[in-house]
């Protein structure tokens, strides 16, 4: 999972975080 975009690293890292 590479996160690049701001927007997809916000849901990915609040995903892993719930």
């Amino acid at each position: 999972m590479e996160a690049r975009d701001p927007h997809d690293v916000n849901e990915v890292r609040g995903a892993k975080i719930e």
